[in-house]
């Protein structure tokens, strides 16, 4: 028999327009298996699509359509939904495996078309595609819903001339060796990409009869991740479990076990649930929340990505004056207005000096206007009018860019003035900068 697994979205023709390709190709597809999330219209498109196939009169009613839900989730994001969605679609896979499957890759979302054309070079699928519809043809089920009484208008979309569709064979490799597949994982690992490690771990830790180191570089990608998405409750329990798996084992990572767990305690400084005004004036979970960024802004470098390393160093000077303004009790969402009318004139003097304009102070502050703020109100470290029109010249490079207000693209040459300008502050105040930052070094698989 021969099968075609599809991953299922929401573009039901996607499925009629590979079939019907394959048939051209003297395919006799008998059975198709679509795996979708709980997604209800595109559930109720894919229920669509099994009627439509089997009253189709081309098809003469001997292709046959399953739907596999992978019922808990509307997206393949999150570790139980990835998980899920690969035990489902090896169980599908392993019960065809005597079949010559063909596995379309077009639909559904992106998550579910890597993991699905991960697993078709695993179980040697027979061939792996991707088709690309005029986008005049290609249309959602909202769009075909209403056509459904309608089989000549439905079926313009359902099966156009097959010459419109760009059909693209994707190469089936011989399966690679789990050591490849390892060292696959680990370039992805080292390049910050945390997230595309996980999964190919995920996926050869059920492949070998060893697995326990794979466990735990699988667990230290989803700390990694949800550490630089500031998930600090959900790093702290995977950091956590990597620290207990390394002891158990008592082998890999043995000699990075003491680095790991201060990477714990700094998660368990950072994972409070505190107000953010209450945190922020505490020193250790400032010195953390900064040490984090400025790490986190030199990993998105390694990768060029500078727009986002710029960002990351920006929101450290405004965590600099929010501290500061914490500890006066004061919160830069809401300056009460008693503050404003006080320190109005001279803050309206000294804006106008550093950029050309005055300006009342704002309820909600920003930096720059925290900056001034600070100066005005006496503190010592930001008295300094030359210093604050550094600032203000500095932080011009995360306002042009384009993500922002601008129309630049973050370069290092940028970037790197702007890391050395916010390294002079972070000396001033941590005490042994460089060697508490050496903590937050993210571990590197040689």
């Amino acid at each position: 028999m021969e099968l075609l697994i599809a991953s299922f979205g929401e573009s039901p023709g996607i499925v009629t327009e590979a079939i019907d390709i394959l048939l051209d190709k003297g395919i006799n597809i008998e059975k198709v298996i679509l795996i979708t999330t709980k997604d209800s219209d595109i559930k109720e498109g894919a229920e669509f699509i099994k009627r439509h196939t089997h009253q189709y009169n081309t098809y003469q009613g001997r292709i046959s359509v399953d739907v596999k839900t992978v019922e808990e989730f509307e997206d393949i994001i999150t570790d139980n939904a990835i998980e899920r969605f690969i035990k489902i679609t090896k169980e599908i896979f392993s019960f065809h495996k005597k079949e010559d499957t063909y596995v379309c890759i077009s639909g559904g979302r992106k998550n579910m078309s890597t993991l699905l054309a991960l697993l078709a070079q695993i179980y040697k699928a027979k061939m792996l595609f991707h088709i690309i519809p005029p986008q005049e043809i290609e249309k959602k089920w909202e769009d075909l819903r209403p056509l459904q009484s309608y089989p000549d208008e439905i079926n313009k979309f359902l099966h156009p001339d097959i010459s419109q569709i760009k059909f693209v064979p994707l190469p089936l490799q011989p399966l690679i060796s789990p050591w490849m597949q390892e060292k696959t994982a680990d370039e992805f690992f080292n390049q910050s990409d945390y997230s595309a490690a996980a999964k190919i771990y995920r996926i050869l830790r059920e492949e070998i009869s060893d697995p326990r180191r794979i466990e735990i570089k699988e667990l230290l990608s989803w700390s990694y991740l949800n550490w630089d998405l500031f998930n600090f409750s959900k790093a702290k329990q995977k950091l956590e479990e990597v620290v207990k798996r390394i002891k158990q084992y008592n082998h890999f990572l043995i000699d990075k076990i003491e680095h790991l767990q201060n990477q714990c305690l700094i998660l368990s400084t950072l994972n409070r649930n505190k107000e953010f005004t209450e945190n922020i004036k505490d020193n250790q979970y400032f010195e953390n929340i900064v040490l984090s960024l400025f790490s986190k802004a030199q990993r998105y470098t390694q990768s060029g990505i500078y727009d986002q390393a710029i960002l990351c160093l920006y929101r450290i000077l405004e965590l600099i004056s929010q501290n500061r303004l914490a500890l006066k009790g004061m919160d830069t969402k809401k300056v009460k207005e008693n503050i404003r009318n006080k320190y109005k004139e001279k803050f309206a003097k000294l804006k106008k000096e550093i950029t050309g304009a005055s300006s009342e102070i704002p309820e909600k502050i920003a930096l720059l206007d925290s900056w001034i703020l600070l100066a005005v109100m006496g503190d010592t470290l930001f008295g300094n009018k030359k210093e604050l029109k550094k600032l203000y010249e500095k932080t011009n490079i995360r306002n042009k860019l384009w993500i922002i207000h601008g129309y630049s693209v973050g370069k290092k040459k940028e970037f790197s003035k702007l890391e050395e300008y916010v390294h002079k502050w972070l000396e001033k105040l941590i005490e042994n900068f460089d060697k508490k930052l050496k903590i937050f070094d993210f571990l590197i698989f040689e």
